[in-house]
């Protein structure tokens, strides 16, 4: 947060941004490997990869955020009712989408394109945009 303030970068744009890309650095080199086969066998490989790290990621930090709301329920107001919602529809596009059994070209666009669109909902849902 220091960090962050000191570099004139928002606290939404360092959490949002670009901390996933840097606790995903593997997983995105994992695809990359996939990407260069350019197999349907290997797309279908890289989005298993990242879909699995999207339900690990949000899971863990879903948890997290009700474990310490349980544990310190009276000093910490809960303020991420937006964010909440915008992870639970996209996991909840993302599962449905995963029961395909052949990832194409366009499902892979799609799925990237949700982590825009789920940055632009949520700033319209707090209303920032």
């Amino acid at each position: 947060d220091a960090m962050g303030y000191r570099m004139g970068i928002s606290e939404f744009t360092l959490s949002f941004l670009f901390m996933p890309f840097i606790t995903n650095g593997s997983v995105l080199a994992t695809c990359i490997s996939f990407g260069k086969q350019k197999t349907c066998s290997a797309t279908t490989s890289a989005l298993q990869v990242v879909y699995g790290c999207a339900v690990m990621n949000n899971t863990m930090v879903l948890g997290s955020l009700c474990i310490i709301l349980i544990t310190s329920s009276k000093m910490i107001v809960w303020q991420y009712t937006d964010e909440t919602l915008v992870v639970i529809v996209v996991q909840s596009i993302v599962a449905i989408m995963s029961f395909s059994k052949e990832q194409t070209l366009l499902t892979a666009c799609f799925v990237v394109s949700l982590y825009p669109l789920s940055l632009v909902a949520i700033l319209a849902l707090d209303g920032s945009l």
